[in-house]
């Protein structure tokens, strides 16, 4: 049976809905200019005034905001909407691209908005009143966002961020749930195997939460056989937190656009593209208060879905999952390869262990693609071994490959973001 968290809003009427994104666009345009530096400068770059902005079709006339470039060293005083007594949470980017954390400002209000978006999810995707979550993240602002969903949850510190005890955990609570970054999940599931615990027997676990990183439909599909446990992805970031999710259909990521507004733009012309064209997603904040964003350059490659009402019921836009980042785009022999492509090839050879990565040596297009990834150990021809994986890469994917096999444990581990691509050039 479906679930909502807001069924009047996840059900509203496209009309209406269009209706309440208008007036909070204006609404945005206005406040941008007259409360942040950082807006007022790029909106008299290009001679545009608020009172130039009549309507949502004139949202492309806009300037996009990019993360590196300008959100990444714009002092934050110039980006921040409210008076510094107004911040209530201070929330921190994960670095994966700057190289650093960067603080995200927020109001009580901002905070009590993004758990209400998180439980829309949280229950889009089947979380129930009765379920014990186990938090697989050492996030502490997790906690009361499970919390609006469930009876009981189990922080991550709980298990000291220590496999091993989450795993026994998981056993001894009858964890239900778990919610956690896929490469972490993907490194709990498979050290419960080695411990020799029967994940689809031996605990309760039927639902996995997943945020951060792409998880690819076959891998999910070969996890759910081989575990029982059905995955589902939230869509956020620190500087918005939950912008979607999927629903029980797994057609897509709804985005909530009472409070969003999503386009998916050209990787070089960066003009908006219709529904089916992959591209960039570019995110509008309708009504965050503290760090608000104007058409944001999320990094996320990703297509417009149909926008007709969804078998769920709800009428909020879809997104075709994301298939990785720009930034980590790489190109072999005139195709576009992304860290999940890999993924989905490693995690179907049982001789392999979750972890690999891509090795870049050059900049630009390259001849072949460098991989460098973990075995189990029981393998007796390590040469032979590595010939059979890149002929078989080759043929599925049709690009040529080059193989390094490593011991299990040599790749370093994290409890966050894997990092899946490694550049070795200056």
């Amino acid at each position: 049976m479906e679930m909502y968290w807001e069924p009047e809003v996840e059900m509203m009427p496209a009309d209406s809905l269009k209706m309440i994104q208008e007036e909070r666009f204006l609404t945005l345009v206005e406040y941008l200019y007259r409360k942040t530096a950082f807006y007022k400068r790029k909106f008299d770059e290009i001679g545009i005034q608020p009172t130039d902005v009549k309507s949502l079709e004139d949202l492309p006339k806009l300037p996009l905001t990019s993360y590196l470039e300008e959100f990444a060293i714009t002092p934050i005083e110039e980006k921040l909407a409210v008076d510094w007594e107004s911040v209530t949470e201070i929330m921190t980017t994960s670095g994966t691209i700057s190289g650093i954390t960067l603080p995200v400002m927020m109001t009580e209000k901002d905070v009590e908005e993004g758990f209400n978006l998180f439980a829309r999810v949280g229950r889009m995707t089947g979380i129930r009143p009765d379920d014990i979550i186990q938090l697989l993240l050492p996030w502490d602002v997790s906690v009361p966002i499970m919390k609006k969903l469930a009876s009981k949850v189990l922080s991550g510190m709980a298990g000291r961020m220590i496999l091993d005890q989450q795993i026994r955990l998981a056993k001894t609570v009858k964890s239900t749930v778990i919610f956690g970054i896929p490469s972490y999940i993907l490194s709990f599931i498979y050290r419960a195997l080695e411990m020799g615990v029967d994940i689809k027997r031996e605990t309760s676990l039927r639902l996995a939460l997943l945020g951060g990183e792409p998880m690819s439909a076959s891998v999910k599909e070969h996890l759910y056989k081989e575990t029982g446990i059905e995955f589902y992805d939230m869509y956020g970031f620190a500087e918005v937190m939950g912008i979607g999710g999927e629903c029980s259909r797994k057609d897509g990521l709804h985005i909530w656009s009472d409070h969003y507004l999503s386009e998916v733009v050209d990787f070089e012309t960066l003009t908006p593209l219709g529904t089916g064209k992959l591209g960039e997603l570019v995110i509008t904040t309708l009504t965050k208060e503290a760090m608000p964003l104007l058409r944001y350059r999320t990094g996320d490659v990703t297509m417009l879905l149909d926008r007709g009402v969804c078998q769920c019921g709800r009428t909020h836009p879809r997104i075709a999952p994301i298939r990785g980042r720009v930034y980590h785009m790489v190109k072999v022999q005139g195709k576009i390869v992304f860290p999940g492509d890999v993924e989905d090839f490693v995690i179907r050879n049982s001789f392999l262990s979750s972890d690999y990565q891509i090795i870049v040596d050059l900049p630009g297009e390259l001849d072949i693609l460098k991989l460098k990834v973990e075995y189990k150990l029981g393998i007796s021809d390590l040469k032979g071994f590595k010939k059979e994986l890149e002929k078989a890469f080759e043929k599925e994917n049709s690009i040529r490959c080059e193989i390094e096999l490593v011991p299990k444990g040599t790749l370093s581990k994290t409890q966050f973001k894997a990092k899946r691509i490694v550049k070795t050039y200056g």
